[in-house]
């Protein structure tokens, strides 16, 4: 998808695209469309407008927990 798209985009400039990341579907002018892939983890966190630092600030009790039980010396990380 990624090799058509460029393409198009090369003979016609400005060129537009739609990502739809529910369908999982590159659309463009001239009628392009093509499927595309994602790993589910990662669509949903972009769904749902959220990335890897949110991803992150949800484990931070497991993190904690880890760090206690690893016995490093170091502070347990803790959330602001």
């Amino acid at each position: 998808a990624a090799a058509a798209l460029a393409d198009r985009a090369a003979r016609c400039a400005p060129y537009t695209v739609c990502v739809d990341l529910e369908g999982c579907r590159l659309s463009g002018d001239g009628g392009f469309s093509e499927p595309f892939g994602i790993d589910a983890v990662s669509r949903g966190r972009l769904l749902d407008g959220r990335d890897e630092i949110d991803r992150l600030l949800d484990d931070t009790a497991a993190i904690t927990d880890y760090e206690r039980r690893r016995g490093s010396g170091l502070a347990p990380v803790v959330a602001l």
